[in-house]
């Protein structure tokens, strides 16, 4: 499998490996002085359409962005837009 075809199975295992890296996630949002509510704020989203995504129940491309510019590192956001099938088995 080369990249992604985006396909429910794909997107959802992009979810669970995301779901288990929020607390690295939270933990890089620390290093840099914000938390995941500041940044919901300043993208104008509710703090449970963040919790979506961090959780890996939704993949928004908006929070994902402004996350990995937030310094959170490539490897805990598991974008599905970003990854390969073999990056995500």
């Amino acid at each position: 499998m080369g990249k992604n075809d985006g396909s429910l199975f794909f997107r959802t295992a992009c979810g669970q490996k995301r779901c288990r890296a929020v607390y690295r996630i939270h933990e890089a949002l620390a290093e840099h002085g914000t938390n995941s509510a500041s940044l919901a704020r300043a993208l104008g989203i509710s703090t449970s359409a963040m919790s979506q995504t961090l959780t890996g129940k939704q993949h928004s491309a908006r929070v994902l962005d402004a996350l990995r510019k937030a310094g959170v590192p490539e490897e805990y956001l598991y974008d599905p837009r970003r990854m390969t099938a073999k990056e995500v088995a």
